[in-house]
Parts: structure tokens; sequence; C-alpha cells
């Protein structure tokens, strides 16, 4: 439908199918919430709108094998190359656990999870899977050298010094990416 701005004070506010006062502000617990996901969602998007600035499309049928292989082997290619955008951003999505493959978060309980975890191997799974989408990045610098080094042992197991240099290294490289190509700082998740 339309929204008439002339009566937007009139418009109810709904929120997770709960409708919330318009004359005042919500509870601090529920306004958290809302904020998190506001962050959160902002936060997916942005990483897609820089993914999409920064991942070179593969031509179609990279992903198949060549005429002539006798063994009928593909070239190797990384699980979230994609020729088409729509497919790269369920890729995307898909490759940070906590996101569920979603751009709106289930429930607010997520807001506990991924980068904000307080338990580490929830948190290596998410940076595992944001080193994953920004290694393929190619028109932007590399990442640094020891950053990518942490990220790549992160993949295959847990050492706790390398979590704290891929945390580190991968934000600072999201944070620095996004203002050079986008030309602001990027909104970053953060827990309730």
């Amino acid at each position: 439908g339309t929204v008439n701005l002339a009566n937007l004070n009139e418009t109810p506010v709904i929120w997770r199918g709960l409708t919330l006062p318009t004359n005042q502000i919500p509870p601090s617990d529920l306004a958290q919430k809302i904020l998190w996901e506001l962050f959160e969602v902002n936060f997916r998007y942005d990483l897609l709108v820089l993914d999409r600035a920064c991942y070179d499309l593969k031509p179609e049928g990279f992903d198949a094998p060549r005429p002539g292989d006798e063994d009928g082997q593909v070239l190797p290619y990384d699980e979230l190359d994609a020729s088409s955008y729509g497919d790269r951003q369920m890729r995307v999505l898909g490759a940070i656990p906590h996101f569920n493959s979603r751009m709106v978060p289930e429930d607010t309980d997520d807001g506990h999870n991924g980068f904000a975890s307080s338990d580490m191997m929830v948190r290596r799974e998410a940076f595992c899977g944001l080193y994953r989408v920004m290694r393929s990045w190619r028109r932007v610098p590399a990442l640094w050298q020891d950053t990518m080094l942490a990220a790549e042992r992160l993949l295959h197991k847990f050492i706790a010094t390398d979590l704290a240099i891929a945390e580190g290294g991968l934000a600072y490289h999201y944070a620095n990416c996004y203002q050079t190509v986008i030309g602001r700082p990027p909104l970053l998740p953060h827990g309730l």
C-alpha cells in the first residue's frame, strides 16, 4: 500500500506482530531489540552491496565439466562463486551460519549469536563465513597476510590466537573496503 505522510503519526507501528504506541518510546529492552534488528539487517544489506561492488561474477557454465575432459572433472572453484548476482547473494547469505540464508533475522535471540557470541566456536564460524566471502573480492586490496593465514587455519581447526587475529583483521578490512567503495563508515553487527 501507500503511505500518507500527512497522517503518518496516526499510522500504527508494528514490529514482529506487536503494535507499538506512536506517542511513547518503547521500553528499553524492546527498543534495544528493535535497534539491534535494524543494525543487523543493515549490516547484511551493506555486505551484499559491498560484495556486489567487489566480486567479479564468473562466466556462465564456469562450474560445468569441460568438453574433452576425460574424467569429467571441473576446474576448481570456490563454492561461493556464481555467475549471477542473485545466485551470489544467496551464497553470501548462506556462508555466514547465523544468517540462515536470510536478510532478516528469524528472531532477536540471534542477537547473542554469530559475530557477537560469547562462544568462540560460534564466532569462529561467523568469521570463517565472512572470510570465505571476502577472500574472493578482486576489486579492493587483498587481506593482510597475517589475517589471511589466521583465517585459513581457522577454516580447518580452532586456535584462539588465530580467532583474535582474524576478528580484528577481517573487521578492519571490511570497514576499510566499505569506506573506500561506498564512501561512508559501515554499520557493524553487535550483540544485545
